[in-house]
């Protein structure tokens, strides 16, 4: 997805609308016309998650069993809740001892994650003033 751009992201639980566009002229003071704000917010009983699979450990491959077992588990148990595979990480999308993610897995990661937002509906948030269109 390249570094041209930056995510942030204000997570307030429970809150209504009113409470997560409060400060919004404040967050966006910097911003102009090339950049974008999407606000996502709705006070419900239900919540998209997602869980994004432990990820197979490259140093310790003895590990594997219980990092499958965990996912196969959280499968069963989350029907509630999207999954994300990350077995399609393979061993050179880590660093060279094989623990974390070297630069080209955390693209996938981030890549597996913004698919798995593909054709989901993303509400567009209607009634609230625009500091820019004023």
């Amino acid at each position: 997805m390249g570094d041209g751009y930056a995510v942030t992201i204000i997570f307030k639980p429970n809150a209504d609308l009113r409470s997560v566009t409060g400060d919004i002229e404040n967050l966006c003071k910097d911003l102009n016309k090339e950049d974008e704000v999407v606000i996502v917010g709705k006070k419900t009983s239900h919540t998209n998650v997602k869980f994004v699979g432990l990820l197979w450990r490259r140093d310790k491959p003895w590990i594997n069993r219980w990092v499958r077992d965990v996912n196969l588990l959280m499968g069963i148990y989350r029907a509630h809740i999207d999954g994300i595979d990350v077995s399609s990480i393979m061993r050179n999308e880590h660093t060279v001892h094989g623990l974390h993610l070297n630069p080209r897995g955390k693209d996938k990661l981030t890549r597996l994650i913004a698919e798995s937002f593909k054709g989901r509906h993303i509400p567009v948030v209607m009634g609230v003033q625009n500091p820019f269109l004023s």
